[in-house]
C-alpha cells in the first residue's frame, strides 16, 4: 500500500507536457492501448505517434508500468501486455525496439524460453511484473513510449509531420519507415497501411528524393533494409505506375533490373536503384504523405 501511495504521489506531481490520455515519467509519455494487436502492428502504431513499444531500464519503471496497466487494461482479458523487447531485429539477441541499451531485465524464472523458435517477443505480466516470451503473432494490449519533447510546445519547434514521419522540403511531403517484421509486409499490405495515414507507398521523382528515402527516412542502423515503393505494373511489366497516381518521371533501375518476369510486378528500393520483385514477398515499407 505504501509503495502504491508513493506511485500516486509521483504521478500527481509529474504532469506537464504529456497529452491527457497518457502519463509522464522520466521525460517520456506512456500511452496504454487497450485494443489487442500482434507485436508488429503494436510497434507500427507506436511508431506512427512518434515512439516505440516501451523500453524499460530500471525496476521502479517496471513496477510503475505494471501498476498503470492494472488501471488501463481492466476491459482486456489478457494478463500481460507487449513491451518493446524482441530478439527478431538482431537475430538471437534480445533488444529494445527503440534502440536503447538492454541494461535491465526482469525475466520470470525459466525465461527467456528459447525452446520454441516462435517465442520471440516479450510481454510484461500484470500479476507479478515479470517478463515472459510469447509468440509475436499473439494479440495483446500494449504500451507506447514517446519522448515528452515531442509534445512540449515551449521547447519543440513546429513540426510539419506528425508522429514518426520525417519532412522533406523539396517535395513538401512526410515519410516514415515501417519495418517488415515476422508478420510480413507484402506490397498490397504496405499500400493499405500507408492509406490509413492518408498517404501511399512512396513515389520518387528525383535523385534527391531517392537519396532522402534511402538515407534519411531509413535509419543508418537499418542500411540493409530495402523498402517497397509505390511503383508497380498493372499489365505484366509492360508499363509502370505509382500507387499515388503521380507521373512516372524519374526511373532508375538497379543493374540487371527490371527482370523480365511478369510475376515480379512490384518494386522495392535498394542503394542501386529500383528492383522489381514478387508482390507478396515480405519487405519494409516507406509511406509518403503529400501535404
Amino acid at each position: 500500500m505504501f509503495q502504491k501511495l508513493i506511485f500516486a504521489f509521483l504521478l500527481s506531481v509529474i504532469s506537464a507536457a504529456c497529452p491527457n490520455e497518457s502519463y509522464e515519467w522520466q521525460n517520456n509519455c506512456y500511452f496504454y492501448q487497450n485494443i489487442s494487436a500482434v507485436f508488429a502492428d503494436a510497434e507500427s502504431y507506436c511508431s506512427s505517434i512518434g515512439g516505440h513499444l516501451a523500453s524499460i531500464h530500471d525496476g521502479f519503471t517496471n513496477s510503475l508500468l505494471t501498476q498503470k496497466g492494472e488501471q488501463y487494461f481492466t476491459e482486456n482479458t489478457n494478463i500481460n501486455f507487449w513491451i518493446g523487447l524482441t530478439n527478431m531485429v538482431t537475430q538471437g539477441n534480445w533488444a529494445w525496439m527503440d534502440g536503447t541499451l538492454a541494461d535491465f531485465t526482469d525475466w520470470r524464472t525459466g525465461e527467456p524460453n528459447n525452446i520454441s523458435s516462435n517465442l520471440n517477443c516479450a510481454s510484461l505480466s500484470l500479476i507479478d511484473s515479470r517478463w515472459q516470451t510469447n509468440d509475436c503473432l499473439n494479440k495483446k494490449p500494449y504500451v507506447c513510449k514517446v519522448e515528452k519533447s515531442l509534445f512540449d510546445r515551449t521547447t519543440t519547434p513546429f513540426k510539419k509531420c506528425s508522429g514518426n514521419f520525417t519532412y522533406f522540403e523539396a517535395t513538401n511531403s512526410c515519410y516514415a519507415l515501417f519495418y517488415p517484421y515476422w508478420g510480413g509486409r507484402s506490397w498490397s499490405f504496405g499500400e493499405e497501411l500507408c492509406q490509413t495515414f492518408n498517404g501511399h507507398l512512396t513515389s520518387i521523382h528525383s535523385y534527391e528524393e531517392m537519396e532522402f528515402v534511402l538515407h534519411v527516412a531509413i535509419p543508418n542502423s537499418l542500411a540493409n533494409v530495402y523498402p517497397w515503393t509505390g511503383l508497380y505494373s498493372p499489365d505484366e511489366n509492360e508499363s509502370w505506375k505509382w500507387s499515388d497516381g503521380s507521373k512516372v518521371d524519374y526511373v532508375r533501375w538497379a543493374i540487371g533490373f527490371p527482370i523480365d518476369d511478369s510475376t515480379r510486378s512490384c518494386v522495392y528500393l535498394s542503394s542501386g536503384g529500383y528492383n522489381n520483385y514478387l508482390c507478396d514477398k515480405t519487405s519494409s515499407i516507406v509511406c509518403k504523405i503529400k501535404l
